[in-house]
């Protein structure tokens, strides 16, 4: 993914802002007025890099309106201020998973200064520095993690379960021991065959259940 680049007034206002003493550099400085114009622009960016896609939960949705779309940032801006316009902590979102996330630590160290720029440094997927699928995988609105702790991770901290129970109106079968075993089964198995058996037991079981 390409990340954002800032240009014209937008770089002057991102300097201004990077110039700034630490002390000064706040998460709400996000909501000040004078942002607004690269706010707009950060969204316009990524709304159409990620080709109408959340970062974590990988939904489309085909509106370019900015309403839609939550411009979400990796490492969360209220404890690391000083990543707030950096373009490779930026990506768009939908609600839900922003609001899952929240300002919850995605840094294997969290009191890291220098903005960190490897997959590594990271606990969750991370939308410019991983390949998504080599971490999680989705079925529909089944989603697992894809043998990965950060797809593990990502998959917890940002609720992707709230798919599978909300379409397939299951939420107490969600948990049942019959859907858990085969999605452990899922996660552990590398051989090909055995992961289309697995996956085909859980179609069985999902279309068996209500709704």
């Amino acid at each position: 993914m390409n990340p954002v680049e800032y240009q014209g007034a937008h770089l002057v206002f991102v300097e201004a802002f990077t110039a700034r003493p630490s002390e000064e550099k706040v998460g709400n400085y996000w909501q000040d007025d004078d942002a607004a114009p690269v706010k707009a622009a950060i969204k316009t960016h990524y709304i159409a890099e990620q080709d109408f896609t959340c970062c974590y939960c990988r939904k489309q949705v085909l509106q370019a309106n900015h309403d839609v779309w939550d411009a979400e940032h990796i490492i969360p801006k209220d404890d690391h201020p000083q990543f707030m316009f950096e373009p490779l902590n930026l990506a768009i979102s939908c609600g839900p998973c922003n609001e899952a996330k929240g300002s919850q630590n995605v840094l294997k160290n969290k009191s890291r200064k220098t903005f960190p720029k490897k997959s590594a440094d990271y606990i969750i997927v991370h939308p410019h520095f991983d390949d998504y699928e080599e971490h999680i995988l989705w079925w529909g609105h089944v989603v697992a993690p894809n043998g990965s702790d950060k797809g593990q991770k990502t998959i917890e901290m940002c609720k992707l379960l709230r798919f599978a129970a909300k379409h397939g109106k299951f939420n107490s079968d969600l948990l049942g021991s019959g859907y858990r075993e085969g999605v452990g089964k899922l996660m552990q198995t590398r051989d090909l065959t055995d992961s289309e058996a697995i996956r085909a037991s859980l179609d069985v079981l999902l279309r068996r259940l209500p709704g």
